[in-house]
């Protein structure tokens, strides 16, 4: 008897969940029989994970425009008309900026001990594999090793062990392949193995990865833009705003109250005709502006007005070459050059004489010029400063307006221009450095023409 308890007992002292064989009962013919117990395995493994990938798109969208302008053949001899097309190009991709993918436990994977007595559980490992769309494994899979901390550990009866983990693409120790894996597979599977010496416990779980796409958008140049043509009516009025390519057609009639703001080509010569039919060209820009694009458009007409009383004409205007070269003193680098000044004109140069004894000095800015500043300013080569062009143009249409006898006049849309001119220099004071905020070219059309006669005639 006592043989027989010692060989059923001695299975209940091992930890495990193997069958053992244990004898029977005496039968009746004093002969023990075999059967088998089999052991519950106290090692319960449990918990599952998540996926999450997150996409970051990023979207550029260029706008560009091109400002065209052109003159349009009406057949008659007093009207200036165009067409002004701006021509708007629009170009737009995305490309994927990043791709993460995470894996994690979805809540702590748990071990535990569901026994009676003690167990140490002396190694665990956690494998993760990526599945494509057609459930195939993909390589290579990712060894988590142990998730429940520094083995071994000893959990008393009914206890449990808490394990986590996480991994993702952008972690800096996996190699591209293994990222690839993360990012490219279209389900994972964990499995978990957890040991004592003589039990061993395994758990699995799977997870569809969720997709966050994160987009941004960086936009260069201007959806919308303003179109205008000063002093011209069009169809549809200008200004106009527009976000498409669009042409309109912008005009004048002219009558001989309006020649002093043409410039005069020549005079045909006409026997029937008294005073002769004059030709006159129109000089015109059509300007473009959005927070990013500042175009211009230059074109010119020419038209035949026949008058029989001259019109009263304002002070004719000087181009900045007569102010360079009809100035008092010639300047330091014109001595070096031997370039000597034509006679000195003091009726052109009134609003800015001499630059010693009682001189009078140009106010362009906020800041006051001597004849002998601005003279050096005009021998200045623009090397792509274009506030340089525009100081060259604003001078001459002040000293035009200035000058003695019979000044210039200038239009509204001209004055505003000077004024809008000189606002720029006063907010960039080293412009002649090239620093400077803004776009000095929106008005060295409009001055240009005006200096060469659009409104008072070349002199």
């Amino acid at each position: 008897m006592n043989k027989v308890a010692l060989l059923f007992g001695l299975p209940l002292l091992l930890a495990g969940c193997a069958t053992v064989p244990v004898p029977s009962p005496v039968s009746g013919d004093g002969q023990l029989q075999m059967q088998t117990i089999v052991l519950p395995n106290p090692l319960k493994l449990s918990g599952g994970i998540q996926a999450a990938r997150v996409r970051q798109r990023e979207t550029s969208i260029r706008h560009t425009w091109e400002l065209t302008k052109a003159v349009v053949d009406d057949g008659q001899d007093n009207t200036a008309v165009f067409t002004v097309t701006a021509t708007k190009s629009t170009v737009s991709g995305t490309v994927i900026k990043s791709l993460t993918t995470t894996i994690s436990s979805a809540s702590s994977v748990q071990l535990c001990n569901t026994g009676t007595a003690a167990v140490t559980v002396t190694s665990s490992s956690a494998t993760l594999t990526g599945l494509d769309a057609s459930n195939v494994a993909l390589t290579p899979t990712l060894t988590l090793g142990s998730v429940f901390g520094a083995l071994p550990v000893t959990l008393a009866a009914g206890a449990c062990q808490s394990g986590s983990f996480s991994v993702s693409s952008s972690d800096a120790g996996l190699s591209t392949a293994q990222q690839d894996m993360l990012n490219n597979a279209a389900t994972f599977k964990l499995d978990v193995k957890a040991s004592t010496a003589t039990k061993t416990a395994t758990a699995q779980a799977s997870a569809t990865p969720t997709f966050d796409d994160q987009n941004t958008t960086t936009v260069v140049g201007d959806d919308s833009v303003t179109l205008t043509d000063p002093g011209f009516q069009s169809t549809p009025a200008l200004p106009l705003t527009i976000n498409q390519t669009t042409t309109v057609q912008v005009g004048h009639t002219y009558t001989c109250a309006d020649v002093g703001t043409l410039v005069a080509v020549n005079t045909l010569v006409g026997q029937s005709i008294v005073p002769p039919p004059r030709r006159y060209r129109v000089p015109n820009t059509a300007y473009l502006d959005g927070d990013t694009t500042h175009l211009t458009a230059s074109s010119e007409d020419t038209i035949t007005l026949t008058c029989t009383t001259p019109p009263a004409v304002s002070g004719c205007t000087y181009t900045q070459g007569y102010y360079k070269t009809h100035a008092q003193f010639r300047s330091e680098a014109d001595a070096q050059s031997g370039r000597a000044n034509k006679q000195y004109d003091p009726q052109a140069w009134a609003g800015a004489r001499a630059w010693n004894g009682n001189e009078t000095l140009l106010a362009l800015g906020g800041v006051s010029y001597s004849q002998g500043a601005l003279v050096q300013v005009y021998l200045t080569a623009p090397a792509g400063n274009q506030a340089v062009s525009l100081f060259h143009q604003l001078a001459t249409a002040k000293l035009n307006t200035l000058k003695a006898g019979q000044p210039a006049v200038s239009s509204g849309t001209v004055s505003q221009a000077i004024s809008d001119a000189e606002a720029f220099f006063a907010a960039n004071p080293n412009w002649l450095q090239g620093q400077y905020a803004g776009d000095p070219t929106r008005w060295i059309g409009l001055l240009t023409s005006f200096n060469e006669g659009l409104e008072n005639g070349h002199c």
